[in-house]
């Protein structure tokens, strides 16, 4: 077991190279040092946790359902954020171009006067995100009512589409800084409005965040196994979580893996590394779906499991079951079984000589969620780094939306 901060290393079967984490100590700091890249100094810019808390504040004054329209970077960080949440406020999230989903959201809006819409787009020409919002001031206009009036942008502090239109009808704009790229946002207004919003401290996240900072041991030691990973060529990593809290923040870290990482060339010009496909799973729902082609598939996989304390110690509590299948089952609390669950899983998976992981958290309180969100950006970064990757563009995701548009114009 090695203690890290935050976070726990309870369980592997791969012991650390100390050639990679050599190499990754010196990619962490290395990139550290970089001015070009602003994720990591979010924690210190307080002007933009004070604009975030104040426009959060308000809104929870105010609204009954905020609609997110986002996509990516923009909607999945925030989507975990009011997942976290007992808020009284409901969230919907568009972050796709369905029809379906479009109208189911409408369906579920119960006072449109109430209901405020958070626009969120790094560059501000984001084609679902403008199509979307328009879709959304059609159906205000029908209510006698204005977009503009009841929504809040969040985008790059340079001209672009939905920057003017906020500034041509007053609409209150808070800025992603340039430096910060859009699924590295999470810490930026990008979701600290909404947590604000749904009553999160961000104050104890932006604590979280600057604790994951000062933790570079643990952050390279997880970024060596990554590469000594990739070097065993396991071309899968799953990120399998034990609490169904942290499904949207799988998701989250597939996108910031899968856009920072896999890359045509690297940064000389060269080949670029082969890096795994990520793939979160969540707890005993994907036990009964994905764990066959884990334990008797190719051993081609690194499995990081992410466990919380506190939920595999929470009720309710089971004296004893109703069904004869269960008659030996003493008296349990399901937090323990899902415990049971989870280290067993990962026991099997060690026999079956699966390459694993297990990470664990106390709990997911504002703070420790802080910690895990800067965390994998960390992870990230350094694994690009340490590659010589450019881990902070997308070129492959730009030809489609150029094909998109010609499409559309045609």
């Amino acid at each position: 077991m090695y203690l890290a901060g935050m976070l726990t290393f309870r369980q592997t079967n791969r012991p650390v190279s100390p050639q990679n984490l050599k190499r990754t100590q010196a990619g962490l700091e290395t990139f550290l040092a970089r001015t070009d890249i602003g994720f990591k100094d979010l924690p210190n810019r307080d002007a933009l946790w004070a604009e975030a808390a104040r426009v959060g504040r308000a809104l929870s004054a105010k609204a009954t359902d905020i609609v997110l329209i986002g996509i990516g970077g923009s909607s999945l960080g925030p989507q975990f954020l009011a997942e976290l949440s007992d808020s009284h406020i409901q969230v919907h999230l568009a972050d796709n171009v369905d029809p379906w989903q479009f109208k189911k959201i409408c369906s579920k809006i119960g006072d449109w006067k109430q209901t405020h819409f958070l626009l969120i787009s790094k560059s501000g020409s984001t084609l679902e995100t403008l199509t979307t919002a328009d879709l959304f001031a059609l159906e205000l206009e029908k209510q006698g009512l204005a977009l503009a009036k009841q929504a809040i942008v969040i985008t790059e502090p340079r001209a672009n589409s939905l920057r003017a239109w906020a500034e041509q009808h007053a609409v209150e704009t808070l800025e992603i800084p340039l430096d910060v790229g859009g699924r590295f946002s999470i810490l930026s207004p990008v979701g600290m409005v909404l947590a604000a919003a749904l009553g999160l401290s961000i104050d104890e996240i932006r604590a979280g965040a600057k604790a994951a900072l000062a933790d570079r041991e643990s952050v390279a030691r997880l970024s060596a196994q990554a590469l000594d990973s990739f070097g065993r060529e396991e071309w899968i990593t799953f990120l399998w979580s034990y609490s169904s809290s942290l499904r949207y923040f799988g998701l989250w870290f597939q996108q910031l893996w899968a856009e920072s990482l896999a890359k045509t060339v690297d940064r000389q010009g060269r080949p670029a590394p082969r890096v795994s496909t990520p793939v979160p799973a969540i707890g005993t729902c994907d036990q009964h779906s994905l764990l066959q082609q884990v334990m008797e598939g190719s051993k081609d996989k690194w499995v990081v499991q992410i466990r919380v304390r506190d939920c595999e110690a929470a009720g309710p509590h089971l004296e004893r079951s109703q069904f004869s299948a269960l008659s030996w089952l003493k008296p349990v609390g399901l937090g323990q079984v899902l415990a049971a669950e989870a280290q067993a899983t990962m026991d099997a998976l060690e026999k079956s000589q699966v390459s694993v992981q297990a990470l664990e958290l106390q709990d997911l309180g504002p703070k420790s969620i802080g910690y895990l969100l800067m965390y994998w950006q960390l992870v990230v970064a350094c694994v690009g780094e340490s590659l010589d990757l450019n881990a902070f563009d997308q070129p492959g995701v730009e030809l489609g939306k150029r094909l998109a548009k010609e499409i559309l114009q045609n």
